[in-house]
């Protein structure tokens, strides 16, 4: 209550209002899915496809260092993984039983020339270890439902590709094991509080089911990847939760769906997925940024399963990562219209992105930040405004400020974030009062316009606008604030390095060198560069490692309404 000026205003709020003092906790046991059986055929038998091709008899090692989530296991025996090791993050233990790990060393081998049948060798003791280790259901972490569905993919894309299907009796059975009990214990939690984890147990039911030629299985996997679609994303395809690199996370799982429908002949939903996958690779190819190599804008969560670069394949012709495994996934991308949360301008050299939560505070659960107005820009396709991102998602102080609107490029009042955080027990009208109008944001004519409401909650403050113009040689960025008193602004930007000199701040962007000109009533400014404390001057490129960069703070206590202008500008 300390931290959150919502909920203490919402104690007081509550305090007249007796009926809210007994909020109803969200039940979060799993139901069962409430949607009709529309399985119709189905294929019976599953014939495999034509493995990656693999170069030479390198035979691979039986210890490797594997890459975990947010740290790696060194010289790790296959027949002797750590399954009972305890992590810090508790996403390093799910990465281990979830195999997120084994696709990657796989292709690390390949490069090296490693045979298939030693890396085969190597990935079924895996496997086979990790059987003896767990040989049925219990409350760990090794059967919750989301890693065991990462896990049974992995295993079954890991073996077709080796061309070592079918993988062995045990194996199989273990397969079949694990999607039962995945088929009982789906992560359906309601209209409410259902996110992406439900269609993700959808894709390895399916998976499950057809290479164990389960029609039942199979069968439930397909009817929750066709219903959640409407859940999960946008008309235009984007998903709702508010994360560049969750969009492509999930548009993956809908791409393998539709690789292994087409494999298997299951021609129904084959030609429905040619229709869903045009949008889900138009909303990725939105936030694909040009350059040496295409980059995406790591706004929003980053998922522990994999790096953005791991998916950089899902919406370009990259051939490197995810897109090794499926070189012939290619699909048209339908282009994107219009959206209600995200905006982009592209202009002389500049890509703009900004974002709103477009009902004014992050959907519950999601993976997006408190980021309304904040924007990131690149020139050439190098970083000029960056996201600091969520490091992890341990509750502590550098994760919660990773989803704090200090984290990103964007105007602070009061020391707010720029919307409320929907917590379960706050009553429904009380969070809608502190949100107010929902964002608007637009693009048009090489310029963002970003209005939003979220610092109404400050007595005296008014709405907030936020307009950002591109030209050849600056970038513009224009905020004001209405209402009437005093009150504290801090404008932010976080930047890849740069020297603050009273109100300017120069930097570089690759081969440029950048001047930022901050508004002059914003007398006090810091550029702090890798704090000790992991917060400001910090970025997060994948789960679990940060890099420096420099976050420029200008600071005052202003009369409302006040306006200033921060100007981007390309020495020449």
């Amino acid at each position: 209550m300390a931290a959150d000026p919502d909920v203490r205003t919402y104690v007081r709020y509550a305090a007249l209002r007796p009926r809210l003092w007994r909020p109803q906790r969200p039940d979060l046991t799993p139901h069962g899915i409430e949607y009709p059986d529309d399985a119709g055929d189905l294929p019976l038998r599953f014939t495999a496809p034509r493995p990656l091709e693999w170069f030479s008899l390198i035979t691979a090692s039986a210890e490797a260092d594997l890459r975990l989530a947010s740290t790696t296991l060194k010289a790790a025996r296959f027949d002797a993984l750590p399954w009972r090791m305890h992590f810090e993050d508790l996403e390093n233990e799910s990465s281990l039983h979830r195999f997120a790990w084994l696709l990657p060393w796989m292709l690390e081998q390949r490069r090296q020339g490693t045979s298939a049948s030693s890396l085969w060798e190597r990935a079924a003791a895996a496997m086979r270890d990790w059987i003896r280790a767990h040989p049925g259901p219990t409350a760990s972490e090794a059967w919750q439902s989301y890693t065991l569905s990462e896990r049974l993919v992995n295993w079954i894309i890991a073996t077709l590709a080796l061309g070592s299907f079918p993988p062995g009796e045990d194996v199989m059975a273990s397969i079949t094991t694990q999607a039962e009990h995945l088929s009982g214990s789906l992560e359906h939690y309601g209209p409410l509080f259902t996110g992406n984890h439900l269609s993700n147990n959808g894709r390895a039911l399916y998976f499950a089911g057809i290479v164990a030629e389960r029609l039942d299985l199979a069968s439930v996997g397909r009817v929750i990847l066709r219903h959640e679609r409407a859940r999960l994303f946008s008309r235009n395809g984007f998903l709702r939760e508010g994360s560049a690199h969750y969009q492509f996370l999930v548009t993956r799982n809908y791409a393998e769906v539709l690789w292994l429908a087409e494999t298997c002949g299951d021609v129904a939903f084959r030609d429905e997925l040619r229709v869903t996958l045009p949008k889900l690779r138009g909303a990725c190819e939105f936030f694909l940024v040009q350059g040496a190599k295409p980059r995406i804008p790591l706004i929003g969560d980053l998922s522990p399963d994999c790096t953005p670069e791991w998916l950089l394949g899902v919406a370009s012709e990259v051939r490197e990562g995810w897109r090794e495994f499926f070189p012939e996934a290619g699909w048209a991308a339908q282009h994107v219209s219009e959206t209600s949360e995200w905006a982009r301008v592209d202009s002389g050299g500049w890509a703009v992105i900004a974002h709103v939560n477009p009902r004014g505070a992050p959907l519950v659960p999601s993976h997006a930040h408190h980021d309304t107005g904040g924007i990131t820009a690149f020139l050439d396709g190098e970083p000029v405004i960056v996201d600091c991102g969520r490091k992890h998602y341990m509750d502590d102080a550098v994760g919660r400020f990773g989803l704090s609107g200090w984290a990103h490029s964007l105007l602070m009042v009061d020391g707010l974030n720029p919307e409320p955080r929907d917590r379960w027990f706050l009553a429904r009208d009380f969070l809608q009062r502190r949100i107010g109008a929902r964002p608007e944001i637009v693009a048009a004519d090489r310029t963002i316009r970003i209005t939003h409401h979220g610092y109404q909650r400050s007595p005296g403050v008014g709405v907030c606008s936020r307009e950002v113009a591109v030209t050849n040689d600056e970038l513009c960025v224009v905020d004001s604030v209405a209402g009437s008193g005093f009150h504290r602004l801090a404008l932010v930007f976080h930047l890849p390095n740069g020297t603050a000199r009273g109100s300017s701040v120069e930097f570089r962007a690759g081969d440029k060198t950048i001047t930022l000109q901050l508004p002059a009533d914003l007398r006090r400014v810091r550029a702090v560069t890798a704090s000790d404390d992991g917060t400001f001057g910090w970025a997060t490129p994948r789960y679990g490692k940060q890099i420096p960069v420099t976050s420029v703070i200008a600071e005052a206590r202003v009369r409302l309404p006040w306006r200033g202008a921060s100007t981007f500008r390309i020495h020449p």
